[in-house]
């Protein structure tokens, strides 16, 4: 008896330590944002450095570049530390086509509520270096944070006994937290988006390419004008 309980206190403490485990990746996501994205452009606005507005949006977009390859790099180390592969959290795994255009379905919608914002939808059509900019900035992030809120937390999330509705609301609210310097709107859509793309993981058989797909649309269609906003937003606050 005493050894079944001391194997079940065992299996309790591994438990608990692949949740934190899992939310690892909120919290050096957020330092890497903070250091290479906020402090940047904070500082440009106290020291009132005189940029214009597509200026402070590139300065962020490098920032924002530099912090997801960091973070993928340190996903690698985590995910073969393990003794796993990419394959394993969902890249090119076999998925379904119900799951592709749910995907596509729900970016067609997201697109078409973030062009309610006029700054984004006067931009929209705009061909430019600076679009091009934001669009490959916005393919990497989506790549990169599709591997770590769907692929990463998920997947621990699963093999933790996590219920999948448990799954769907922490990786949602995970994903809502590394844009909390949206305003409480973003951050409320975000938590959402966070979660149908969870949802959509799960459809297509826990593989990336569904939610990859809808989320590269996405940031392809409304970046880097979105950025744009919320540094517009931020530049009047101060």
């Amino acid at each position: 008896m005493s050894n079944l309980n001391n194997a079940k206190n065992q299996s309790a403490i591994v438990l608990k330590k692949r949740l934190k485990f899992s939310i690892l990746p909120v919290l050096y996501y957020n330092l890497f944002l903070g250091i290479f994205i906020l402090m940047p452009v904070f500082i440009m606005i106290i020291a009132k450095i005189h940029l214009d507005l597509r200026q402070r949006t590139i300065v962020a977009l490098i920032g924002t570049l530099i912090a997801e390859i960091a973070m993928y790099m340190l996903l690698i180390k985590w995910v073969h530390q393990s003794g796993k592969s990419l394959t394993d959290l969902g890249w090119g795994v076999n998925t379904n086509v119900s799951a592709i255009i749910l995907g596509i379905f729900f970016s067609i919608g997201y697109i078409l509520w973030t062009f309610s914002n006029p700054l984004i939808i006067q931009n929209a059509m705009e061909i430019s270096l600076f679009k091009i900019f934001g669009v490959l900035v916005g393919i990497v992030g989506a790549i990169v944070e599709e591997i770590v809120f769907r692929g990463f937390v998920l997947t621990e999330l699963s093999e933790t006994k996590v219920s999948i509705a448990a799954q769907i609301f922490i990786s949602g609210l995970a994903f809502a937290l590394i844009h909390i310097g949206f305003n409480i709107t973003g951050v409320i859509i975000t938590f959402i988006m966070g979660m149908v793309l969870s949802v959509i993981y799960i459809v297509g058989r826990r593989s990336l390419t569904p939610s990859l797909i809808s989320h590269m649309l996405i940031n392809i269609l409304i970046e880097p004008w979105l950025l744009m906003f919320i540094i517009n937003m931020y530049s009047k606050i101060v």
